[in-house]
């Protein structure tokens, strides 16, 4: 049933009118053969930032990847894929498709010349000139059949994009990757992921028949050998990097590298490192990879700490080539950076070894509980559909126990705290205390001061809080008076001193002078008789 109904989308495809329409919807469209990566440009010196940052850009480093979504193979006949400039006015043709596409397949079309992470193309775009044929600031790559739109995507300033997918400018060494209706991604972003540093081209699946036997069977592949002249570890990719192991760190972060080829790869004279630190770990024995293995190198044995905060990136060194892998900042615990499908996205579930597996998914029903081998969560509890982890179920208020008098529930936690109760509904003052207005608490108060008992001798009432105190105003008056008192008694009795000591000096004078004063007291009476008599 699969097959028949694979077989008449095929048909459908082929069929559908194109005389008087030239392009079909984005959500009208039959996927068959859709565009799956786009990188615009690449990076000759590269300055290793965050976010990372080119200071010599080329033009010429661009690509587009194509995948067959059928389980079957495609027929090209008709098939074209072009370049539709940002304002829509100008197409060019890049490639014209014949042969067929692989089930599940995947073309890489890349510049003349231009070998994307070393991965050989099975097509290349006519060459133009230097800076390339993609245009940076914005354009559209359309896949046609017939003549009708199968697939687009535009970027940066494309304007013809209807409701084709769009995504911003895409920077030199990043690329846009098509997300697949099962990726955890896909309900938030649409159709095409934002822009991702570690570009992932896959080529390999476009079968060219010779026109002259259009039927001819293909040749059986050879079994996987190790090239004679082939360069160690050319091809190989890192595939998923874990760098924030649970618990202790040490033994547990990993580097994983991936075989995509068919062939058998040789890790010999390779390297993996960390950009900016001098930490490298090479292959001095002859470790190979077979065709699509996954095998992990743990920091026990690389001697590599991987950053956890700040993100790092991880590289392959080939000779003088370094190949960067770049993985984000604060990744979660037990969380790896893994290359799922065309696509790099952290996922829960680490698989050092083997092939990555997505996000564990979320899960609601019992049954689906039972299939993704998740426990169910405790009572109380349910599971975060970011995390799959077990987080506490928010208790509804109205099943909680009341609080305490003077306490409200905090309707954001759910948990008792003091309140303010409205004044109509608390206990009176007690004697001697009022209403607080601010804080509805109690607190002493003044008491008139017609009921205040009378302050003792030598004390008055303090006006601003009715409480008695030393008469301190009264006592300066009296003190004053009082000096006043003193100061004329002393002066009462320094003048006494004075007339005493006046009295004594001239006692001792009319004492001293005796004499002399009864000499000049006769002579005083002598002449006053003297003249009394002479009258």
């Amino acid at each position: 049933m699969g097959k028949w109904f694979s077989i008449l989308i095929i048909m459908l495809s082929i069929i559908l009118p194109n005389s008087a329409v030239n392009t079909v919807s984005a959500e009208g469209s039959i996927e068959t053969l859709v565009i799956n990566e786009v990188q615009t440009g690449g990076c000759d010196v590269f300055v290793t930032e965050d976010p990372p940052k080119c200071s010599m850009e080329d033009g010429q480093k661009e690509f587009v990847e194509l995948r067959n979504l059928l389980p079957i193979d495609i027929w090209l006949d008709d098939w074209r894929l072009e370049y539709v400039s940002a304002s829509g006015a100008t197409v060019t043709e890049l490639v014209v498709l014949n042969g067929h596409v692989k089930a599940g397949g995947n073309i890489l079309i890349s510049y003349d010349g231009y070998r994307p992470k070393d991965v050989v193309p099975d097509l290349y775009f006519a060459k133009t000139n230097a800076s390339g044929l993609l245009a940076k600031s914005g354009g559209h790559i359309r896949l046609t059949k017939d003549s009708v739109v199968m697939d687009l995507v535009g970027w940066g300033s494309a304007a013809a994009t209807d409701a084709w997918p769009k995504v911003p400018v895409i920077n030199p060494e990043y690329s846009v990757q098509r997300l697949q209706p099962n990726d955890p991604l896909y309900d938030t972003l649409g159709k095409f992921s934002t822009q991702t540093y570690t570009t992932s081209p896959v080529g390999d699946g476009l079968v060219i028949v010779s026109e002259e036997d259009p039927d001819a069977p293909t040749e059986e592949p050879e079994e996987p050998r190790v090239p004679e002249e082939a360069q160690s570890c050319e091809g190989i990719i890192v595939s998923e990097i874990l760098p924030n192991p649970e618990g202790v760190d040490t033994g547990k972060e990993f580097v994983e590298l991936h075989n995509p080829t068919s062939q058998i790869i040789s890790l010999k004279g390779c390297a993996i490192g960390l950009s900016g630190t001098s930490k490298t770990y090479s292959f001095v024995e002859d470790i190979s990879l077979s065709p699509g293995e996954y095998r992990a190198f743990y920091d026990e044995v690389s001697d590599i700490s991987l950053p956890n905060a700040a993100g790092g990136e991880v590289v392959i060194i080939n000779g003088n080539t370094e190949y960067p892998f770049l993985y984000p900042k604060d990744m979660k615990d037990s969380e790896a950076w893994a290359l799922i499908g065309s696509t790099w996205q952290a996922t829960d579930r680490p698989t050092p070894g083997e092939e990555n597996i997505p996000m564990t998914p979320v899960v609601d029903s019992s049954d689906e509980l039972e299939s993704s081998g998740l426990d169910p969560c405790p009572v109380g509890k349910f599971r975060n559909p970011e995390t799959n982890r077990c987080k506490n179920i928010a208790i509804l208020a109205d099943a909680l126990i009341p609080c305490n008098p003077g306490q409200v529930r905090n309707t954001e936690t759910n948990r008792c705290r003091s309140v303010m109760l409205a004044s109509s509904t608390l206990a009176s003052c007690k004697p001697g205390q009022e209403r607080n207005p601010a804080t509805n608490r109690c607190r002493k108060v003044l008491a008139a001061k017609t009921a205040l008992k009378p302050c003792d001798d030598g004390e008055e009432r303090n006006p601003e809080t009715n409480r008695c105190r030393k008469a301190t105003a009264k006592l300066a008056s009296a003190a004053a008076a009082t000096d006043k008192s003193n100061d004329e008694s002393k002066n009462l009795i320094n003048y006494g001193i004075l007339g005493l000591v006046g009295t004594a000096v001239v006692g001792y004078g009319v004492y001293e002078y005796r004499n002399d004063i009864r000499t000049k007291l006769a002579g005083i009476k002598n002449r006053f008789f003297a003249t009394k008599s002479g009258e």
